[in-house]
């Protein structure tokens, strides 16, 4: 069976994301009139819309995984810049990068991604055991789940590395 590319394949990195950002407006927009009236045409247009911006999401995150010029220290930048439809790509991006390959990058980098990442990303870093990925999501990931005074969660920290030793 022959694969159909996308048509959105045609379309520049730039554009994807404009596109994408409008896409994502709309669907808040058709979201909001939908708590004040419900109908068929109106959720067929929302399922469009959404369908829509999953294909353009998944078109951006191909284009950054196989371009080589794209570095796991170069989307961590990008990370830490953006917001939006631009962060859900690049945190996909560089929890893949991460699965996939052993690069490195500065730890002090690496701190300020985990800041940027979803409970959800997170959570797959930690499966790449024993790796620096790993422990400092780990560390997030407690961080967040237990939300506590930063004295509380320093002296749980301290109580972990203990248990590890």
């Amino acid at each position: 069976m022959k694969r159909r590319n996308s048509y959105l394949t045609n379309f520049s990195t730039d554009f994807l994301f404009l596109v994408l950002e409008q896409n994502t407006k709309e669907l808040l927009k058709l979201e909001i009139k939908r708590t004040e009236q419900e109908s068929k045409e109106l959720q067929g247009r929302i399922n469009q819309i959404k369908l829509t911006i999953s294909i353009g999401k998944q078109e951006l995150i191909n284009r950054f995984l196989i371009d080589e010029k794209n570095s796991l220290e170069k989307i961590a930048r990008l990370l830490c810049k953006s917001k939006g439809i631009h962060k859900e790509v690049y945190q996909e991006v560089f929890t893949r990068k991460i699965l996939e390959q052993n690069n490195l990058i500065p730890v002090d980098l690496l701190q300020k991604v985990m800041d940027y990442l979803d409970l959800e990303q997170i959570m797959t870093i930690m499966r790449k055991k024993d790796t620096i990925y790993s422990q400092l999501a780990s560390e997030r990931y407690d961080e967040i789940i237990f939300d506590v005074d930063e004295e509380v969660y320093q002296e749980y920290l301290q109580k972990r590395r203990e248990w590890k030793v």
